[in-house]
């Protein structure tokens, strides 16, 4: 069996219901244009960021860039977390819609026919079912 990636994404997936970031997620690399893209599905279009890269790796290289830029946005992340350093308290309307985007970003990823079909293959329709609603995104 010949193993092949055919999707990969990688997001910061804010945690604001308009979908912005933190000033710090400013300089962000660009998204690397030799990659074939994919469209987003309807679902990920709703809760992911203009940062996103859906593509569609076709060999060692396309993986090879694809990894250097997930990497790239985790240490922008990792950068951006060490200058926030310790926030002060959120006010309880700020808890609550991060509460809400992040409530959004559950209900759209459960919407994900693909992700639901492979785990009905691998174990069974109820299993997936309970997984996606009680784990992956509860």
């Amino acid at each position: 069996m010949q193993e092949r990636v055919t999707l990969a994404i990688v997001d910061l997936c804010p945690s604001r219901l308009d979908l912005s970031l933190p000033h710090q997620y400013d300089a962000l690399p660009a998204l690397p244009a030799a990659l074939p893209a994919r469209a987003l599905p309807d679902w990920g279009a709703r809760v992911l960021s203009r940062h996103c890269l859906c593509c569609a790796p076709e060999g060692p290289h396309h993986l090879d860039a694809f990894c250097a830029h997930a990497l790239a946005l985790l240490h922008a992340h990792l950068d951006a977390a060490l200058e926030l350093g310790a926030q002060p308290a959120r006010s309880p309307a700020a808890v609550a819609g991060t509460a809400a985007a992040l409530a959004r970003f559950s209900a759209c990823q459960r919407e994900n026919d693909r992700t639901r079909r492979i785990l009905e293959v691998a174990f069974d329709q109820e299993y997936a079912a309970a997984y996606m609603e009680q784990v992956l995104f509860d």
